[in-house]
C-alpha cells in the first residue's frame, strides 16, 4: 500500500512528458506562417519582403525545382562568327561565345559584347607577358547561332545597343522553343543584400543554379574601364568565360523575376562580378524602334513609347 503513491507519481510524470512531446509535434505540423528556409542547420522563418521590394532571402517552395529546371531549359549557348578583311585572300575569322535567354518562346536576349567584336586582335609575347594588340582589318559580317545540342540555329538580329551592352534576336521559323518561365522584374527596386541567383545550363549537369546577393547597387571604380555601361549592379558570385548574358533572377512576393544579365568579372585584389540592369536594357531597346522590338517590349509589360509622357525623340 505504501508504494502506490510512487507508482502514481511515475505515471503522472510519463503522461506529462508524452503530452509535451505531442504538443510540440502538433504545433510543428500545423505551421501556417511564412515559408521556411534553411539557415545553417536550423530552420528559420524567412524575413518578409518589402511591400514592393525584393526579398533579402531565398524562399523555397515545392514548385521551385520544377520551375528552375524550366528556366534552365530556356538558357542556351550562343556562338557568333565575325569576319574581318585584312587584305589577305581569305578574311580573318573570329568566334565569340556567350549565353542567351529565350523569352516568350521566340526572342533571345543577351549582352551585346557576347555576340560581336568591334576589332580584330592578336596575342603577342612581351617581357611583361602576353598582350593583345589590335590588327588592321575592316569588319565584314557577323552571324550568331543558338546552339542546341548538335543543332545550330541562325538568329535574326532585331536590336543592339553596345553602350548599354544589350542585344535582342528573333528565332526564325515556327518551331516552339522553351521560354523563360519568369517575368521581367524592376531592377531599380533592388536593394543591398537582396537575394539573387544566376541560372544557366550545362550539357551534362543540366540546369545550373548559383545563388548569391546584391553586393553593391552600382559598379565599382575598378570595373569602370571595362564595364560598357554604368547601369549595373555587383553580385557576390563569380562569373566565368562564356557566361556573359546569363539571366539573373531575384524573388519578390516569393516569385522569381528576371532582373539582370551577367556582364563580367574583374580579377584583381578582390573579385568583382556585375550584371546589366534589366530596366536599363529595356530602356535601350525602346530607342531602337521596330515593330518586332515593340512587340517584345509589350510582352515584357512595357507600354508603347507613344503612350509615355516624354517629348518625342527624347528619353
Amino acid at each position: 500500500m505504501q508504494q502506490r503513491p510512487a507508482r502514481n507519481i511515475t505515471f503522472l510524470v510519463l503522461a506529462l512528458l508524452g503530452f509535451l512531446a505531442w504538443s510540440t509535434t502538433a504545433r510543428t505540423i500545423q505551421h501556417h506562417g511564412p515559408p521556411l528556409y534553411l539557415a545553417g542547420a536550423a530552420s528559420e522563418t524567412a524575413p518578409p519582403a518589402d511591400a514592393h521590394g525584393y526579398s533579402p532571402a531565398l524562399c523555397r517552395h515545392d514548385a521551385d525545382a520544377r520551375a528552375l529546371e524550366a528556366a534552365g531549359e530556356a538558357v542556351f549557348r550562343l556562338e557568333t562568327e565575325v569576319l574581318f578583311d585584312t587584305g589577305d585572300e581569305e578574311p580573318a575569322r573570329v568566334t565569340v561565345e556567350g549565353t542567351g535567354t529565350v523569352l516568350f518562346s521566340r526572342y533571345v536576349l543577351t549582352v551585346a559584347h557576347a555576340v560581336t567584336q568591334d576589332r580584330l586582335e592578336t596575342t603577342i609575347r612581351t617581357p611583361r607577358g602576353e598582350q593583345r594588340v589590335p590588327v588592321d582589318g575592316k569588319r565584314l559580317s557577323s552571324r550568331t547561332w543558338l546552339i542546341h545540342g548538335s543543332d545550330r540555329v541562325i538568329l535574326r538580329p532585331l536590336a543592339a545597343d553596345e553602350n548599354e551592352d544589350i542585344a535582342l534576336f528573333l528565332i526564325p521559323g515556327k518551331r516552339s522553343w522553351p521560354g523563360f518561365p519568369y517575368g521581367v522584374g524592376d531592377s531599380e527596386a533592388l536593394k543591398l543584400g537582396d537575394f539573387v541567383a544566376l541560372i544557366e545550363r550545362d550539357p551534362v549537369a543540366g540546369t545550373l543554379y548559383r545563388p548569391g546577393a546584391v553586393s553593391a547597387l552600382r559598379g565599382s571604380a575598378a570595373i569602370a574601364p571595362i564595364a560598357r555601361t554604368d547601369g549595373t549592379f555587383l553580385v557576390s558570385f563569380g562569373l566565368t568565360a562564356g557566361e556573359s548574358g546569363a539571366p539573373i533572377v531575384a524573388t519578390r512576393d516569393s516569385v522569381y523575376e528576371l532582373v539582370g544579365l551577367a556582364q563580367g568579372t574583374y580579377q584583381g585584389p578582390r573579385q568583382l562580378s556585375w550584371a546589366v540592369r534589366m530596366e536599363r536594357a529595356l530602356h535601350a531597346l525602346e530607342r531602337s524602334g521596330g515593330p518586332e522590338v515593340r512587340r517584345f517590349l509589350a510582352l515584357c509589360g512595357r507600354p508603347p513609347r507613344t503612350a509615355r509622357t516624354r517629348p518625342v525623340g527624347k528619353l
